[in-house]
Parts: C-alpha cells; structure tokens; sequence
C-alpha cells in the first residue's frame, strides 16, 4: 500500500458494516456457494455440500423472555463457519459492485479486514457522497458507515494511515483508551482470589503442554537420516 502512487486529488475512506453477522442472506450465500463449488465440482457433490450447508446454518436458535425462536437469514456469531460463510457472501458482493469502479480508477485502491473496508477513491471522478452512497446501495441487508479521513489521516484497525503528496505512509494507532499495561506471563499472579490464581497456573500449563506435545509429534513425523 505504501507503494501506490497517491496526487492530490485522491482522499482516503473506511467503512464499517453494521451488524455483519445477523445481516447475512443465508439462502443467497448458500446460491452464491453452489455456482462456485460448481465450477470444480460434479453437481452430486455440490449438491451434498450445499444440503450440509443449509443444516448446519439453520442451527441458529435463540431463547428470549423463555421463548424459543428461529432467524431466518442471520448466522451465528461464534460458529465456526459463520465466518466463511459472511466472506464468501462480501467477496461475492465486492466482484460484482467494486470490482467496475477499480477498472474504471474512480476507485484506486479497496482493501477489507472482516466487516472494515479501506478504500482510496479520486475526487476527480467521483464525489464522495456518490461513492458512499452507490456502496450502501450494493445489498438491501447491509449498511455501511462510513469515516473520512481528517488531517489528511485515517484509522483503520491498529493503524494510522497518512496520505502525502505523492505516497502513503503508515503508523501505529493507538486508541485513546490504551493504558500501556501488560502482564509477563510468567509472572506470578497479585491477586488474592484463589480461583484466579488458579485458573491463571492452569492456563500456563496448559500451553506449555500443548506446545510439549505439538513440538514430540513434529520429531517423531521425522524420518531419521
């Protein structure tokens, strides 16, 4: 990124997704699943793993005032597939929506982390009110919110992004919250609940024997010279 070629008339923006999870289109997805898999796969099997998709995503149950109910399009936040399944439905989107502007250089630069976009846009072919609002208009079920860069700066996750004459520059962003304080982990625990201390011992060793036993599995795979 620091080696693009950045004038004067390009500006920085991000943009959030609101509530990614419970704003995908499952029924969609899975669509958007099957021609892919489509195209490397026998329609028997694509067939299978479609079936499987679908019974897994339906597990999405939730208990409210001792009722139990059923979404109909949101996956579920901690599943192990949730996030798969919420990249295969924005790198979708991204091909057919973002893709035309990248060639047509309105757009210079779009990069993603999850549900943060950063995009570098050209005030000579695009405002940015159009381009927030053509990218809000790409999906009924998601909204995005955007941040204009102030200072000819912007955050983007644990970085500041800087824009020069000609270049971009990067820094470490820190939040205002942060209050530099970190813990050795060897180092004994000061509390005195006895339950911390214990879980804090336990976690310790647990990691070092998970480390024990993946380090005698890699030498033991080893065939002697």
């Amino acid at each position: 990124m620091t080696k693009l070629n950045i004038n004067k008339q390009h500006r920085l923006i991000t943009l959030g997704i609101k509530y990614l999870y419970v704003n995908i289109p499952i029924r969609e997805t899975i669509d958007i699943t099957r021609l892919q898999l489509l195209k490397h796969n026998d329609p028997e099997i694509t067939s299978q793993i479609c079936k499987l998709l679908v019974t897994i995503l339906q597990q999405n149950y939730f208990t409210f005032q001792e009722q139990i109910y059923q979404t109909d399009k949101e996956i579920v936040m901690g599943s192990p597939i949730s996030g798969t399944i919420a990249e295969i439905f924005l790198q979708h989107l991204e091909h057919i929506h973002i893709r035309p502007p990248l060639d047509s250089k309105r757009i210079l630069f779009n990069a993603r982390y999850i549900d943060d976009s950063f995009i570098i846009y050209d005030t000579e072919s695009t405002k940015q009110d159009t381009l927030i609002k053509y990218i809000n208009s790409t999906h009924d079920s998601l909204q995005f919110n955007p941040t204009q860069e102030s200072s000819d700066c912007i955050n983007l996750l644990d970085l500041t992004i800087i824009r020069r004459i000609s270049h971009l520059e990067i820094g470490i962003y820190r939040k205002p919250t942060k209050i530099d304080t970190t813990k050795h982990f060897f180092y004994p625990t000061t509390l005195t609940n006895t339950n911390w201390q214990h879980t804090d011992i336990t976690l310790r060793e647990c990691l070092i024997s998970r480390l024990m036993q993946n380090a005698k599995k890699e030498n033991g795979s080893q065939s002697p010279a």
